[in-house]
């Protein structure tokens, strides 16, 4: 799954990542509960909520990248 770098390879991040959003529903009611602090003066509002939805699949994925590289 990961490369000697650490990194997913691209085949299976682009399958994740389509796996990931089928659950995308689900995801969009999760976020509010997921993003306890915001800067000051920053809404969590429907656009943002979607657009930090489009996002999840990419970062929960570099968490696994991260974790790999921590653990080496």
């Amino acid at each position: 799954m990961l490369k000697k770098d650490g990194l997913i390879k691209k085949n299976i991040k682009k399958e994740a990542t389509y796996r990931i959003n089928f659950c995308r529903e689900e995801t969009k009611k999760a976020i509010p509960k997921l993003v306890k602090k915001l800067p000051e003066g920053v809404v969590l509002d429907e656009e943002r909520i979607e657009s930090l939805t489009s996002v999840f699949p990419l970062q929960y994925l570099s968490m696994f990248e991260q974790l790999s590289k921590y653990k080496k």
